[in-house]
């Protein structure tokens, strides 16, 4: 029979064999077997669930990627409005797709990276990368356009200076100040999940690898990629890109606001209602409610996994998974001896044995290869009459003997001879002996039959005998004996790596304290919300709740920094100014992490849309619920002072640090009170009467007077 028939024929084997599960689907009337229920697992069942179910994220991907850039145009394309200076087009968009494609790029380099760096992917993260890359990565791209359309060019004039100095003026004002933000989330990200690292978990371990590489080439990706293209766009023509102007608070420009529905509106609005003062207090009032409720249901999530879960829902697979976990608790395992000298060691590894069938999980430890090769022996006359024991200098050349003997063959396929390790001059490198363990009906049952298990194979190293077990419990439940302590443990390393890590670029212990307390709060209500939804933990959900810090990040970092860069009147002022220039881009990065994971809620796997999709989604509503209520309820109450970024010999005027001249005075705040700078502070904005401006004023030139930009 040729290998493609019989290939033919054991795979129509497999469908019939299948079908048989199917069976109990039907009526009881219907059924080939009425008093039999039969589930079916066959060998290569789990490895074709984890095909299809990479093969259908590549489907995911594809679609979400699309997704993508249809949203990116939509949010970036500028529409119609009722004032007359608003015209349709494209807008920023081409700049996002173009960003988007930076993206794309970088994933498939970090991909190939750590493919090189011989980091395995695993199914989580297939399911998970490739959408936390598109979130993370576009975020940025949002930062960079947002700062970018709301540079004002008219103030850098190129008559005198020429279009290279405005362009270099007009990027690197851009990247003073997306250039932090973006820089501060991204080494945080990239340091959260390299400590996440540490979790000795292969599945965590490797994910955290992967993404740690995705940050590090998105970061690079999008901070010269956007620097090029930006470049080359306004090189081509300066007159392509609208200056977004903010809208004016004095009284005046107030009311044309309110003629006139825009972004900026509605964003007044939205400020006004969150800073009254009744509003705070509800806020923090429900939050703080939330931040309790989250801990109390952290207690309530349960370890383990659900393990009918990971197949698709109706097939064979999930039938036997099922059935298996609520009609049987027992589990064949192996114990695999390591190399020792296997024939002066024939004592001590019969006593383990012994030892192993007291041990009260095992029911049952068939015949050990050593046992029946004894038996083998005494038949043969060449054992010890006292010990029982084959002699040392006979052990090998009566192992090969028994090995060959046709009336053995049984003796030797029950021991499994076959897959026994040996070097070249035919000693023992390995060995197997098999057992079966029972009584696990739950996670907590799994880890007290593991630990006492490998207590047996501990004690054994003591006289010499070097074994561990393998199989299925100890493939899958083994992670749960210390998960916990040890995610609690890496997660604290983190967030001591964030507070340093922050430091540097928010220049204020508080404001950095109040970046990881609100990532602290984001990652305890996500883990809450797990336990309210009813998901077990395992390694999956702590490679979301990681994540989730990665992502909080992003939605807390940008606006603080951004307040700490505000200097026009109070908290409440410095917020609504905060609200104007961030809470577009915040959004639009929120949405774009949402719609790139929104897709696996269509999964056919209950595994992925359990485990996957609703962390995440989690994490984005939570995220911008703490991000855009309750931080700035926060930074207008305690929020920290302005950070002075002027550096000495420097006065702070109009977010432009200028060379103080002599016989010039400065107020507390760093401004310049002489004639001059007021008649250049009356013609930069109007807006400088109010709290609410986002023009910029440049104060002389190049070669008048020396200016570093923020």
């Amino acid at each position: 029979m040729s290998k493609g028939i019989a290939q033919v024929a054991v795979e129509e084997w497999k469908s019939k064999l299948e079908e048989l599960t199917y069976d109990q689907q039907l009526d009881s009337s219907k059924r080939l077997y009425k008093q039999i229920k039969i589930s079916v697992l066959l060998n290569n069942a789990l490895s074709d669930v984890l095909k299809e179910a990479a093969s259908n994220n590549y489907h995911l991907t594809l679609i979400g990627i699309g997704v993508m850039f249809v949203f990116v145009v939509v949010s970036l394309i500028d529409f119609p409005c009722s004032n007359s200076q608003h015209k349709c087009g494209l807008g920023q968009s081409c700049m996002g797709l173009f960003g988007i494609c930076l993206v794309l790029l970088a994933t498939v380099t970090a991909f190939g990276f750590t493919s090189w760096c011989q980091v395995s992917f695993n199914a989580t993260s297939i399911q998970v990368l490739p959408f936390l890359a598109l979130g993370l990565g576009v975020d940025d791209v949002f930062i960079v356009i947002s700062c970018w359309s709301r540079i004002d060019r008219s103030l850098y004039k190129e008559s005198m200076n020429g279009v290279e100095w405005k362009i270099k003026k007009i990027i690197g004002r851009l990247f003073s100040r997306a250039g932090p933000a973006i820089s501060m989330t991204s080494l945080a990200n990239f340091v959260a999940f390299l400590i996440g690292a540490i979790i000795p978990i292969p599945a965590v371990r490797s994910f955290c690898l992967q993404a740690s590489a995705v940050v590090c080439f998105n970061y690079i990706f999008v901070i010269f990629g956007l620097c090029v293209g930006l470049t080359v766009l306004e090189r081509s023509s300066s007159d392509v890109t609208k200056t977004v102007v903010s809208t004016d608070s004095d009284p005046d420009s107030h009311e044309d606001v309110d003629k006139d529905f825009n972004c900026d509106s509605v964003i007044h609005k939205y400020a006004d209602f969150i800073l009254k003062p009744w509003v705070k207090i509800i806020a923090v009032v429900l939050f703080v409610g939330c931040l309790i409720l989250s801990v109390r249901f952290i207690y309530e999530v349960k370890d383990g996994l659900d393990v009918d879960d990971i197949a698709p829902k109706g097939s064979p697979l999930q039938f036997f998974l099922k059935d298996k976990q609520t009609y049987f608790s027992s589990f064949d395992a192996t114990i695999v001896t390591k190399d020792m000298d296997y024939a002066c060691k024939q004592q001590e590894l019969l006593q383990f044995v012994l030892e192993l069938k007291a041990n009260p999980w095992v029911v049952y430890v068939e015949p050990s290869w050593l046992t029946l090769y004894h038996n083998y022996m005494k038949e043969q006359n060449r054992t010890d009459v006292l010990t029982g024991l084959v002699p040392m200098n006979d052990f090998y050349a009566g192992l090969f003997q028994w090995d060959k003997d046709v009336s053995a063959s049984l003796d030797v396929l029950s021991a499994g001879k076959s897959n026994f390790g040996a070097n070249k001059q035919g000693q023992l490198m390995m060995t197997q002996i098999k057992f079966t363990v029972d009584g696990l009906n739950s996670t907590a049952a799994y880890a007290e039959m593991i630990k006492s298990v490998r207590t047996v194979c501990a004690n054994a190293s003591t006289y010499g005998v070097h074994v561990f077990p393998e199989g299925v419990p100890f493939l899958f439940w083994e992670q749960y004996i210390g998960l916990r302590s040890n995610f609690w443990k890496g997660v604290g390393y983190i967030f001591v790596a964030l507070v340093f890590i922050i430091m540097p670029f928010v220049v204020n212990p508080l404001a950095s304290l109040i970046i990881v307390a609100f990532v602290a709060m984001i990652l305890l209500e996500v883990f809450g919300f797990m336990g309210l939804v009813g998901i077990k933990f395992s390694a999956v959900p702590a490679v979301s709740l990681l994540m989730s810090i990665g992502i909080s990040v992003e939605f807390v970092a940008h606006f603080v920094l951004t307040f700490l860069m505000e200097f026009d009147g109070d908290k409440n002022a410095r917020v609504r100014l905060t609200f104007l220039k961030m809470m577009p881009p915040i959004l639009q990065g929120g949405l774009s992490t949402f719609f790139s994971i929104v897709l696996l809620g269509f999964s056919q796997f209950e595994f992925v849309r359990k485990y996957f999709f609703f962390p995440f989604v989690s994490v984005c509503v939570i995220g911008l619920l703490n991000g855009l209520v309750l931080l700035p309820v926060v930074l207008s109450m305690v929020g920290p002072t302005a950070v002075q970024l002027c550096p000495s010999g420097f006065d702070f005027c109009c977010t432009t640090c200028t060379r103080r001249t002599a016989g010039s005075k400065t107020t507390g705040n760093g401004s310049e009170n002489n004639t001059s700078m007021k008649k250049e502070l009356e013609m930069g904005s109007k807006s400088s009467k109010t709290e609410s401006t986002s023009k910029e004023v440049v104060v002389g030139n190049d070669e008048e007077e020396e200016s570093v930009y923020f």
